[in-house]
């Protein structure tokens, strides 16, 4: 898949409005229509597949809850009106075969599985060749306050983390990603004064050298965005 085709899917999520509940609880999920929009899906036709097809469209949205992308088809563990799919990401393989989609976004999910590098793997496999993977993980006091966040086993990312998985070092395991593109949105908590001289410094530290490790070492809290693509044969 070619660099266009990848910029104009990174487009469509980033432009697509979140479908969230309403007043009644229903978020109204959606299937594909024949102009490549998105329809009302009934609960009654969401199941957890035993079948390995390949849903109708071109995006992966891993553990969506409540927030799913309209162009994307939507998972979670959780059956509601908004999923497109039951699915527990800790239960590998994944349903969908190789190569099925040219994008996945997994937006603050990997820090909730019990095995990240067997996920980024599973990734790696349903993605086509030239195929984009966006995860969002939080940063400070976000990574750590909430019991559930159990980063595998380990401890939150930090800069290098993404890297260790595609084996950056002789020792490291490779998921079958790339490294593409790394960025750390920062949020302070600190009086209105202070908050504003924690924001110029990060300001000058991204002007001198850019984001990097120095982002996990701040107070406060944020989040973490890191792309990787599958390369091409």
């Amino acid at each position: 898949m070619g660099r266009g085709r990848v910029a104009r899917l990174c487009r469509t999520v980033q432009r697509a409005p979140v479908c969230r509940r309403d007043a009644s609880g229903s978020a109204g999920g959606r299937q594909r229509d024949q102009a490549g929009g998105a329809t009302a899906r009934p609960m009654s036709q969401q199941h957890q597949r035993s079948e390995r097809t390949a849903p109708p469209v071109d995006i992966l949205h891993l553990g969506c809850g409540d927030d799913t992308i309209p162009a994307a088809w939507n998972v979670d563990k959780r059956a509601t009106d908004a999923t497109d799919e039951v699915w527990d990401l800790s239960e590998r393989p994944w349903p969908w075969p190789d190569g099925s989609f040219d994008m996945v976004v997994a937006n603050h999910v990997v820090e909730h599985l019990d095995d990240i590098h067997a996920a980024l793997c599973e990734c790696a496999r349903v993605l086509a060749p030239g195929g984009e993977l966006t995860v969002r993980v939080p940063v400070g006091n976000n990574a750590r306050a909430d019991p559930d966040h159990s980063w595998g086993g380990g401890q939150p990312w930090t800069w290098r983390t993404p890297t260790m998985h595609c084996g950056a070092r002789p020792w490291d395991r490779d998921c079958g990603l790339e490294v593409t593109d790394r960025d750390v949105e920062l949020h302070s908590h600190a009086p209105a004064a202070a908050a504003a001289a924690q924001r110029l410094k990060w300001w000058v530290y991204r002007r001198l050298g850019g984001p990097g490790e120095w982002c996990f070492e701040q107070p406060g809290s944020g989040e973490f965005t890191v792309r990787f693509q599958k390369p091409e044969p």
